[in-house]
């Protein structure tokens, strides 16, 4: 992902998670990426498109919290609680 739809991708997750996707606009995004609303259309051609991209960007972080948390038990017990410890408290991604 190149360094500009990333910074379009965070600034859209942060948005959306605080203030809820519906009622997020391009402009409250672009600004907060640091971009014009012209450069968030040319990476994304709709907000549906960029709203796609952020569940695709929370699903890889999701994933990839899971594998490391349950890098760190060996045992199948303590894995789950783990799991569980992350799903229910831990993961803002």
């Amino acid at each position: 992902m190149d360094k500009t739809r990333k910074h379009l991708v965070d600034a859209a997750l942060t948005l959306f998670v605080s203030q809820g996707v519906h009622i997020t606009g391009v402009v409250a995004i672009a600004a907060l990426a640091g971009v014009t609303k012209m450069t968030l259309y040319s990476h994304f051609p709709s907000k549906d498109a960029l709203i796609v991209a952020c569940l695709d960007e929370r699903d890889r972080r999701w994933r990839e919290e899971v594998v490391s948390t349950l890098a760190k038990h060996a045992e199948p017990i303590s894995g789950m609680l783990a799991f569980f410890d992350l799903w229910v408290y831990g993961f803002n991604g």
